[in-house]
């Protein structure tokens, strides 16, 4: 942010926003009384305003965008724990960590590591064990492993 920008709190914005569609005041009104640029309250109030979801439940954009964001997220998570379900039997970390590995096409080793419960830091120090004893470096870690 640049230094001289002027930075406004999001109980002042909202009340912005609330006057703009519930009072009906205009952006050029607001623009001239409060001093900020008309693009500025535009973004607010696409930002801020209320979305009707159901007969009484509102969210803003925000919000919404937010709320979609975890159902992906969720999805994603759904999706590696039944794969997992019928290939993890004992949960070991030579089972996790293969699995991993067999997914990284997929998923990312955060996804993976968050839905399975496992500590990332865990899976690369188990990876960096096998890399020792067969020569691999760090950075071919999450990578396919050479044809023999």
């Amino acid at each position: 942010m640049a230094k001289n920008q002027k930075s406004y709190t999001p109980e002042f914005r909202q009340r912005l926003v609330d006057l703009h569609n519930t009072k009906g005041v205009s952006y050029s009104m607001l623009e001239r009384e409060y001093g900020i640029n008309r693009s500025t309250l535009s973004y607010w109030v696409k930002q801020l305003s209320p979305i009707k979801v159901s007969e009484e439940e509102t969210v803003t954009l925000k919000k919404y965008k937010a709320l979609q964001k975890e159902v992906r997220r969720l999805k994603i998570e759904n999706e590696i724990l039944h794969k997992s379900t019928r290939q993890l039997r004992e949960r070991t970390i030579a089972e996790l960590t293969s699995f991993i590995q067999n997914n990284l096409k997929y998923y990312t080793v955060s996804q993976l590591c968050s839905a399975l419960n496992f500590p990332r830091s865990t899976y690369y120090k188990a990876m960096a064990a096998v890399a020792a004893k067969s020569g691999l470096k760090p950075e071919e870690y999450g990578s396919e492993p050479d044809p023999v």
